[in-house]
């Protein structure tokens, strides 16, 4: 994603933040600087950032300032408080974050702190920030929605903090919650992918008059039914509704393919192992029971 000089971001409905380029602000150094809620994106061209060869590493070459004194609100405003539906960009925390991060390494942050000093509060901030994200999984563990929207962010913020050669060794500790996160919200996600597939699954098998209407129904068209009927009868087209319905969540909150299939392979194994059972017996033993890839 590309940002021109003066151009605004906005998180929700009421945070926004205003990106500068140093070739266009070197100009106007010597005015007012624009500033938006007391937080200010800007590209950096200074040494610090020069010596760490853009043209080599994989990061961003932007940071994002905010004042110590407003981080908390600042961090709440990202994830806590954070509704995913007002998104269009819904990997923008990852980025929010990534870019704070990279500020706070920075000698722009307090520019009399020792390297000592520096890095103690870069992983202090990075274990909060953590933390954070863990914690609003856990708040949201019942919507589907959120956890599919925060194990996005988080297995990309990760992914972020261990490629960054600068960051890595001071976020250990922020690795090692974020990884613990992400597995924790593919656990609860697909929990309530099952909760939906239950009542359609004991139907499944059942005898209905309407089998010979559904015979021969190609997979395509009852993905096109699944989504354009909005009370859809046969357990098959609920179920294929469901799966779809999950793959556009996954699709539109930008999970990357290895989850993906993941989850998929978890709910495909579900509907077997239920359909299985019930084939075998009708009793309360399950002769199949769930795996994990974890």
């Amino acid at each position: 994603m590309l940002f021109d000089h003066g151009s605004v971001v906005q998180f929700g409905r009421v945070y926004k933040f205003r990106f500068l380029d140093p070739n266009q602000e070197e100009r106007l150094r010597g005015g007012r600087r624009d500033s938006l809620r007391g937080h200010e994106s800007y590209m950096e061209r200074s040494t610090t950032y020069a010596s760490y060869g853009r043209g080599s590493d994989a990061i961003l070459p932007a940071v994002l300032e905010f004042r110590e004194e407003t981080e908390d609100a600042f961090l709440r405003a990202v994830i806590s408080q954070l509704d995913p539906s007002s998104l269009q960009f819904k990997l923008a925390p990852t980025y929010t974050l990534y870019m704070s991060a990279r500020f706070r390494a920075s000698t722009h942050y307090r520019s009399e702190l020792t390297p000592d000093e520096r890095a103690t509060k870069l992983t202090e901030v990075l274990a909060k920030v953590s933390a954070m994200v863990q914690d609003v999984i856990q708040t949201r563990r019942h919507d589907a929605n959120s956890l599919a929207f925060w194990m996005a962010n988080a297995s990309e913020y990760l992914h972020f903090l261990k490629q960054d050669r600068h960051i890595s060794p001071y976020s250990v500790l922020a690795q090692d919650i974020l990884a613990e996160s992400v597995q924790t919200a593919f656990r609860y996600l697909v929990e309530c992918v099952q909760g939906e597939l239950v009542n359609s699954i004991s139907l499944f098998l059942e005898d209905r008059d309407d089998a010979n209407e559904e015979e021969g129904t190609t997979a395509e068209i009852l993905c096109i039914l699944s989504i354009l009927v909005a009370d859809i009868s046969f357990p098959s087209l609920q179920i294929l509704s469901i799966l779809g319905n999950t793959m556009a969540l996954l699709r539109r909150c930008r999970v990357n393919a290895a989850l993906t299939i993941q989850l998929f392979s978890q709910l495909f194994h579900y509907i077997n192992m239920s359909v299985f059972n019930r084939v075998v017996t009708n009793g309360p033993v399950n002769y199949c029971s769930r795996w994990v890839t974890w």
